[in-house]
């Protein structure tokens, strides 16, 4: 349903990142959600400066192995900088199913994160609620922390109440389409990684690599 990613950018990544994110051009927030449900400001792919970062950020995280492990990623379907200055927030919502704009075409949203690019010490309020069947989770983690889950959970941005929350936004589209498909091969890696430990090329770890392997088959798309 989702996880939690410690350092999926390093402090320096993140210092860089933050220092370019000052020299552009904000726009409101209201461009990607209704106006009564949203204030904020973003920088999107429609920002031609913006797009190698983009890019170059698209491509770290498809490639990262935690994030592979839980979204089994097929490509970026959008991703943007977003900003909650003093007094913004983000109502409850559930996220559009088919989004674009991301430099990588197309795509269906199937995986939401949230990367925190500020210390949460450094505003008030702007925690990301997830909304979930076994209850309210809140999220406001370190600076190169991120959150990822399945884009179908109702969520929401608390009310920043001093200073401003910066993060990237994104969505990507994965091979495997089902949320609970997802989540049977996630407890597959886990008995893998469990059966390798114990011993590398043991029935027991091949045998589980090839029902995987099947499994991402046949629900690949």
């Amino acid at each position: 349903m989702f996880t939690k990613i410690e350092q999926i950018l390093a402090p320096v990544k993140v210092n860089d990142l933050t220092t370019h994110l000052q020299q552009l051009t904000w726009e409101d927030g209201v461009k990607t959600g209704h106006k009564s449900m949203k204030k904020s400001e973003q920088i999107t792919y429609s920002t031609k400066a913006a797009r190698p970062i983009i890019n170059q950020l698209a491509d770290l995280l498809l490639r990262d192995p935690k994030v592979y492990a839980f979204a089994q990623p097929k490509m970026m379907s959008r991703m943007m900088f977003s900003r909650y200055s003093e007094g913004m927030f983000y109502k409850s919502h559930n996220d559009a199913p088919i989004t674009g704009g991301g430099g990588q075409g197309q795509g269906r949203a199937d995986v939401s994160f949230t990367v925190f690019l500020n210390p949460p010490e450094n505003y008030s309020g702007g925690e990301l609620v997830l909304e979930s069947p076994m209850g309210e989770m809140q999220f406001k983690e370190a600076a190169g922390d991120a959150v990822f889950y399945d884009t179908g959970l109702t969520h929401r941005v608390e009310k920043v109440t001093d200073s401003s929350r910066l993060v990237i936004v994104g969505w990507m589209e994965s091979w495997v389409q089902d949320p609970q498909a997802r989540a049977i091969i996630r407890d597959l890696d886990d008995a893998l990684s469990l059966a390798r430990n114990r011993e590398l090329g043991s029935e027991e770890s091949v045998r589980l690599s090839r029902i995987k392997g099947n499994l991402i088959r046949r629900w690949a798309r």
